[in-house]
């Protein structure tokens, strides 16, 4: 009988670690994965000019993409606001605010001069939302 109450207890600490993982941590490691990917190629298309529209065009996407994603990242994880208080996680209005700038940014078209002062503006605030000092 003790056998089976400590073979008993150990699956149902592993299943209740299990949920835990799955229900909580995992969603806000993917979240951090993708504000990660955000950094990424906000830095790297920081420089995209008119001079390859191509490349504008692919950041475009990209950008967009990673907005889309922060969305469904961040409505998975269960009781966000808490979260968010402890510091855990950004704060709600970060995240949107984050994600409006991320579809301004990519909706943005390049001018003949290069890049816009807008699209420079914008840059500057995701930058600082994630706290990118480059």
């Amino acid at each position: 009988m003790e056998i089976f109450l400590t073979i008993s207890g150990g699956v149902m600490v592993f299943v209740i670690g299990q949920l835990i993982v799955e229900a909580f941590l995992k969603p806000i490691l993917d979240q951090r994965e993708v504000l990660g990917a955000i950094t990424s190629e906000v830095v790297f298309y920081s420089n995209v000019t008119n001079a390859d529209l191509d490349k504008h065009t692919i950041a475009s996407q990209k950008i967009r993409g990673l907005a889309s994603k922060l969305t469904a990242k961040t409505s998975k994880i269960l009781f966000y606001r808490i979260f968010s208080v402890i510091g855990f996680v950004y704060s709600q209005k970060k995240i949107e605010t984050l994600e409006v700038l991320l579809i301004d940014l990519s909706n943005i078209e390049i001018e003949n001069e290069g890049v816009t002062d807008t699209c420079k503006v914008k840059l500057a605030e995701i930058k600082t939302i994630l706290n990118v000092k480059r």
